[in-house]
């Protein structure tokens, strides 16, 4: 049940943000596989990926593999919200997504992707734990892989 209400939220926001259309060709995407990386300190908002306002572009995997203990990282998509988080602390742990359920540790995969609308950007957020200071902390990583369709 949790499933297909997970499912049933994916196309609303999918139906209400326009996001376009991406080509299934023999089981996969078509388009460019397009992949970015980034390094976010703690206690900082960083831009990953702006989608290009033309095309198509699906998500389909995120990540964040190397996070110091005591941080959180959360991947956001303007008009989608989180899609996304993971902690810092032992072994890789991924946080509840509302999106997806988890994958394997400290990346989240969407199959056969997740359709993101012109413009859109996806931001890394690096947060300190409760039980760390506000300050301090070496920078986690963050990356996404995708496909871009262009029109």
């Amino acid at each position: 049940m949790k499933k297909l209400a997970t499912i049933g939220f994916v196309f609303c926001l999918l139906w209400s943000t326009n996001a376009g259309a991406q080509a299934i060709v023999n089981g996969g995407l078509s388009g460019t596989i397009v992949s970015a990386d980034v390094a976010v300190p703690p206690g900082t908002t960083v831009t990953l990926y702006t989608v290009p306002e033309s095309g198509h572009f699906a998500l389909t995997e995120v990540g964040s593999p190397n996070i110091p203990p005591g941080q959180i990282v959360r991947i956001t998509v303007t008009s989608f919200g989180e899609i996304a988080g993971f902690m810092g602390a032992g072994p890789p742990q991924p946080i509840r997504s509302e999106i997806a359920p988890p994958s394997p540790p400290r990346s989240q995969v969407f199959t056969p992707g997740l359709a993101l609308p012109q413009g859109a950007t996806i931001q890394c957020v690096s947060e300190l734990g409760r039980a760390m200071g506000r300050e301090g902390g070496e920078p986690s990583d963050c990356w996404m892989t995708g496909v871009l369709e262009s029109e």
